[in-house]
């Protein structure tokens, strides 16, 4: 984290960020009883409230699940 934050990351940047066709994806990857910290939450929030979408994913087949949704819009 020490490197992103060098970089200029923001804290509470989810895990998996991208854009297609001009919007903007942040998912963050949740194992077991892992959750959205506070910061994430707040992040996740700012991206949809500018027209994106966001949230967290559990499992391999919610992720394909996701970007096959975003791929066929």
């Amino acid at each position: 984290m020490a490197g992103l934050k060098a970089l200029g990351v923001c804290k509470g940047t989810t895990d998996f960020i991208f854009y297609f066709k001009g919007r903007m994806y942040a998912w963050d990857i949740k194992i077991g009883r892992d959750k959205l910290r506070p910061e994430q939450v707040d992040f996740i929030a700012k991206v949809k409230e500018q027209g994106g979408a966001g949230g967290e994913i559990r499992s391999f087949e919610e992720f394909q699940k996701k970007i096959e949704e975003v791929i066929n819009i």
